[in-house]
């Protein structure tokens, strides 16, 4: 993907166009048989365009209307609340299924795009536009300006709040830098962002419909919150600012060694840096001869 994004400065963009005409067509038949009527869009439409945003506050905003609005339904059930936690776990291995993905982790190399365009859209997230963003974060891990989440010195919070930001403008930097500043390439990110917010509203209605607004709200809409806490604390806690500039880091105390165990090592982050195409980081210390020299 990333030599076909160097050759087509639109490729991002016909990516989500691709993606969107797809899941119109799925957000077609499902009309057909949804529960979801004329009255629930009223109410849970906004959502659909309103968590395109990368304000993650307004994605919070998001879940708490839909939770106060689906719990006023008179289809409401106090065990619609077990979906959050059961949202949330999945978060895990999902995260860790499209971060493989990306690497072409999965064997055979086949099954990593279907793997990842699927997660991809169960997370909102383009599964090129993830390839390509984490590539760089490789390509230039913790440069404050190219590495699209370097922590530097913030707070969790304050990199939270703007971890969406930066990878944003670190994606742009990388786009001119690989496609060259000018009125060809600033139309062709104008194409990609209008391309994404299709792409992401049209994933959004796709659950809606699937899931009806309960599960809609209950377990997605818990999951995609989260995600989005959970890949700012990933990215913060494995990279550490330390006297020598930043350290990557291995973390299996407490409840890393949970998640790693469900996850396939994904807190073993230092050692994904040393090998990114293993599958379980865990393994690289039964088998040090994958790892490259460390230079003296």
């Amino acid at each position: 993907m990333i030599a076909n994004f160097r050759k087509d400065r639109q490729f991002l963009a016909r990516a989500h166009l691709t993606s969107f005409f797809i899941m119109s067509i799925l957000n077609i038949v499902l009309c057909a048989f949804s529960n979801v009527n004329s009255s629930d869009l009223v109410w849970y439409l906004p959502l659909v365009v309103i968590l395109s945003t990368t304000k993650i506050q307004l994605v919070v905003s998001c879940f708490l209307y839909a939770t106060i609005v689906s719990v006023w339904r008179s289809d409401f059930h106090f065990t619609y609340l077990f979906a959050i936690p059961l949202g949330i776990i999945a978060t895990f291995p999902l995260t860790a299924f499209l971060h493989n993905a990306s690497h072409g982790s999965f064997k055979p190399k086949w099954l990593n795009r279907p793997i990842g365009e699927i997660v991809g859209v169960m997370q909102l997230s383009g599964f090129a536009q993830w390839k390509i963003v984490h590539t760089v974060h490789h390509m230039h891990s913790d440069d404050p300006q190219l590495d699209p989440h370097p922590p530097m010195n913030k707070s969790y919070w304050e990199f939270t709040k703007g971890m969406r930001e930066s990878a944003i403008n670190a994606y742009v930097r990388f786009f001119f830098k690989t496609h060259n500043q000018g009125s060809e390439s600033t139309a062709a990110l104008k194409n990609f962002a209008n391309a994404a917010k299709l792409d992401q509203s049209a994933r959004v209605l796709f659950f809606l419909l699937l899931l009806g607004p309960q599960l809609f709200t209950f377990l997605f809409l818990s999951s995609i919150v989260f995600k989005m806490f959970h890949y700012a604390w990933f990215n913060y806690s494995t990279h550490r600012p330390s006297t020598q500039g930043t350290e990557v880091q291995n973390l299996n105390g407490r409840f890393y060694r949970f998640i790693n165990a469900i996850a396939f090592g994904l807190y073993y982050h230092q050692n994904h840096h040393l090998v990114p195409t293993l599958f379980d980081p865990r393994t690289l210390e039964k088998a040090p001869s994958e790892a490259p020299p460390i230079a003296a």
